[in-house]
């Protein structure tokens, strides 16, 4: 039986965004809710109350002990990550989670529905662990039916294309 899929979704280093199929066969990139972008910055900040800000508020942020960018290269790693204000730490999967939940929500609010199943990209150069760090993303994120895909371009992609990632 084939799977149909809600979304992709391409969870960045730097940006991620959030695609839905179109009519035309194709697909439409969906806008995040707070600056109408159709990326939205892999940032993550979290201020002394404990209030959490994604993407481009996030980004362009002064507080740059409060800030976590780049995390995505560390997924897998068991390095946590420091927010000097809030006085707490977290691991690269939870950040990432809350990026694919902030795409999630934007997409659910564009399109007025629930967005169940998706699809994630990695890098094609991720390893196992970071690979599998993402799958935890996605988990942590609510997202309990999606697989993964490896970016175009990675000899790994065609053997790894019916890998299931959820039960």
């Amino acid at each position: 039986m084939q799977r149909f899929y809600d979304c992709g979704i391409d969870l960045g280093t730097t940006n991620s965004c959030l695609a839905i199929p179109d009519n035309d066969h194709g697909f439409e990139i969906i806008d995040n809710t707070a600056d109408r972008m159709s990326v939205t910055p892999s940032a993550v900040l979290i201020n002394g109350k404990g209030r959490m800000l994604i993407g481009q508020r996030a980004y362009n942020s002064q507080k740059v002990e409060d800030l976590a960018i780049q995390f995505k290269r560390q997924m897998g790693l068991s390095k946590m990550i420091p927010f000097a204000s809030a006085k707490i730490e977290k691991m690269p999967e939870e950040l990432s989670s809350e990026i694919l939940k902030q795409l999630r929500s934007d997409a659910e609010t564009r399109l007025n529905r629930p967005i169940e199943n998706v699809v994630i990209t990695v890098p094609a150069a991720f390893k196992t662990i970071q690979s599998e760090a993402t799958n935890k993303a996605g988990k942590l994120a609510g997202l309990d039916e999606f697989r993964r895909s490896y970016r175009a371009n990675d000899h790994r992609s065609r053997r790894l294309e019916s890998d299931r990632v959820s039960e």
